[in-house]
């Protein structure tokens, strides 16, 4: 069972989450309800959850505060927050510091729990890179160098939707050269760095453009990391056979 904390300054937003999830038959257990950024951070620390469902303006400490506080202590942690304002610059923020999604009340039980289920999905797969990784590095080079891929696949996965991840950027941050990153990365997907990364970005836009009706074609381009509309559009096709615009007529 993965572990959920709820943190929202709204007793009855609390409460009512709590009791979705409660209801659902979804594999997590609710290990606390923060009323506020501070009490979430507190409980964050104790009970180390696994996904945190945490509303954007609490008193003290925003949301979006404790989510940046939070990842010296829960790198791996999926956020989801929620939030009564339709804010692009807010939800553009929240993806860059690595939230997992934002939801926007009055929060819809369908859509909260299939957020939830791609959450818990996510966190599966990602382990299961970890685990692949640390069995197989060895032909790559030595036991050893199962960390670094092992950090560099979590970072990948974590910061995907960051404009600035190219693989330059990543070599550099982790001290290695890029033909080795290259090779890590094609080891445990099967994939090259570009690949893997449009991989990632198209599956959340295709998430994005499934739950928020509300965004404009550009704006989730954006939020998943492409500066180019034009690009992502092509990119997405390339990767589903339509276009993100007729992708979400016809989930219409």
């Amino acid at each position: 069972m993965r572990k959920l904390l709820i943190a929202d300054d709204e007793k009855i937003i609390r409460e009512g989450i709590a009791k979705l999830i409660q209801a659902s038959s979804l594999p997590v257990t609710i290990v606390g309800q923060a009323a506020n950024g501070r009490q979430a951070l507190e409980m964050m620390q104790s009970t180390r959850p696994d996904l945190v469902i945490i509303d954007i303006t609490m008193p003290a400490i925003t949301g979006l505060d404790v989510i940046e506080q939070s990842k010296d202590f829960l790198p791996s942690s999926k956020f989801i927050i929620v939030s009564g304002h339709d804010s692009f610059p807010f939800a553009q923020k929240a993806i860059e510091l690595g939230a997992f999604h934002y939801l926007l009340k009055p929060i819809k039980r369908s859509q909260l729990l299939s957020v939830v289920e791609h959450a818990l999905e996510t966190l599966e797969k990602k382990e299961e890179v970890i685990v692949s990784t640390d069995t197989d590095i060895t032909s790559v080079s030595d036991a050893t160098n199962g960390t670094v891929c092992e950090k560099v696949s979590a970072y990948i996965n974590d910061h995907h939707c960051d404009s600035n991840m190219s693989l330059n950027f990543v070599a550099d941050k982790f001290h290695i050269s890029q033909s080795y990153l290259t090779r890590i990365i094609k080891k445990s997907t099967n994939l090259s760095f570009t690949e893997y990364l449009n991989k990632l970005r198209i599956q959340q836009a295709i998430f994005l453009l499934s739950s928020r009706e509300n965004l404009l074609i550009a704006q989730i381009a954006e939020l998943v990391g492409y500066s180019s509309q034009h690009y992502f559009s092509r990119v997405f096709k390339n990767h589903t056979g339509v276009s993100p615009v007729e992708y979400r007529n016809m989930r219409g």
